[in-house]
């Protein structure tokens, strides 16, 4: 995966989103530069994009540096390449 890909499904629903929403979507606490990635599946814990880029889902209580020490831990097992802070909350 590629980001920001300009040529991107994602992009491209993006400028098509901001002739008619401020940003290009609906939900300003999700929105993202240079522009937001649209999901297009969610089949258990991994998400699939409208690129066809899956992602998996660490919505947990992962705060602090405890929170952080069990994320790293996770992502180990499952041998990710790499991380997208979709909502911005990994920081302590």
């Amino acid at each position: 995966m590629l980001y920001p890909d300009l040529g991107s499904t994602s992009n491209q629903l993006n400028v098509r989103g901001r002739k008619v929403l401020p940003n290009g979507g609906s939900r300003s606490s999700i929105q993202s530069a240079p522009y937001t990635i649209f999901l297009d599946a969610c089949r258990g814990k991994y998400i699939v994009d409208v690129d066809g880029n899956k992602y998996v889902d660490f919505n947990n209580n992962y705060k602090g540096i405890f929170g952080l020490i069990r994320l790293s831990k996770k992502i180990k097992t499952l041998k990710i390449d790499a991380i997208a802070d979709l909502h911005n909350v990994l920081r302590t």
